[in-house]
């Protein structure tokens, strides 16, 4: 689990969707526990629901989305490009998350095997 983890951070951190320090142990630990934490809560009051259902499970995407609030990624440069067309190729339409909703189970995997 720590293996799928830490190469999720990598490649959040080399897409730049996240600062550099999400590639430590200390992001591996917290990641970590927002995963044993949804989890467990998961287990302890909905025991027969699937992941993706409920309470918990469902709250998932938006806990990995904190990531981004404890581990801002750093200002890149524009190009000229995405100065004088922003929704062009380089804009922010073009951007997708390691962490989006679709990319979930890089993330989750090893919690539920």
């Amino acid at each position: 689990m720590v293996v799928l983890q830490r190469a999720a951070m990598a490649d959040a951190v080399a897409a730049g969707q996240l600062g550099p320090e999400a590639d430590s142990d200390e992001a591996i630990d917290l990641v970590s526990t927002l995963i044993v934490g949804v989890l467990s809560q998961a287990i302890a009051n909905e025991p027969g629901l699937g992941w993706g259902e409920g309470r918990f499970t469902t709250q998932f995407p938006r806990l990995m989305k904190l990531l981004i609030a404890a581990y801002p990624p750093r200002p890149r440069p524009q190009s000229q490009a995405e100065t004088s067309d922003p929704a062009g190729a380089g804009g922010p339409a073009a951007v997708t998350s390691v962490l989006s909703a679709e990319s979930q189970p890089t993330v989750t995997v090893g919690a539920h095997t």
